[in-house]
């Protein structure tokens, strides 16, 4: 099991001590927290947005989707929208397809970490390499993002799998699709 370059290396630089949990290939986030046992809610995942200010990772328990709408207002960013595939795909090229390390300053882009993950004594991350995790304490998942924003950006949501076009909800496309019986019980 080989970390992605920028991860090993940016692990090394800020002395990160981890765990690999070797586990399987699978099709989604759900497959590896159960041949693990590890929860979803300790299992971080991330998102890459971007708009004219750049890209943005959201960092979040894969038991959760991003919520957009707050997302958008706690970065002030209104524009927000998930990054093409192509661009992801050129940003995480040492990574495996799918496979996006929530480790963002490995890859010199801006992230933001929700907060459900505060409670967690250990967290278990995406290694980049769809055959590993890495679990890590909570104290050195914060250091990983010093300088990073954190703020409640998720909501419940059915796990996803680990492709990179399924990251987001946005409320108000569904209440859109909602009919009055629906609404209204």
């Amino acid at each position: 099991m080989k970390l992605p370059e920028k991860i090993a290396n940016y692990l090394q630089l800020l002395n990160i001590g981890y765990a690999a949990i070797v586990h399987p290939r699978t099709g989604s986030l759900e497959q590896i927290a159960s041949h693990t046992g590890i929860g979803l809610e300790r299992l971080a995942r991330a998102a890459i947005f971007e708009d004219s200010h750049g890209l943005l990772m959201a960092v979040l328990p894969a038991s959760r989707q991003v919520d957009i709408n707050a997302l958008r207002s706690e970065m002030g960013r209104p524009e927000l929208e998930p990054a093409k595939r192509e661009t992801i795909m050129a940003l995480l090229s040492d990574c495996a397809e799918g496979a996006i390390p929530p480790i963002a300053a490995a890859y010199a882009i801006d992230a933001i970490v929700d907060n459900r993950f505060e409670s967690c004594d250990e967290i278990y991350v995406i290694s980049g390499n769809n055959e590993s995790l890495l679990r890590l304490s909570n104290s050195d998942v914060y250091l990983l993002h010093t300088g990073s924003w954190h703020g409640d950006i998720s909501m419940l949501g059915k796990p996803i799998s680990r492709g990179v076009t399924r990251e987001l909800v946005i409320p108000e496309k569904i209440a859109g699709t909602l009919t009055d019986a629906d609404r209204h019980g």
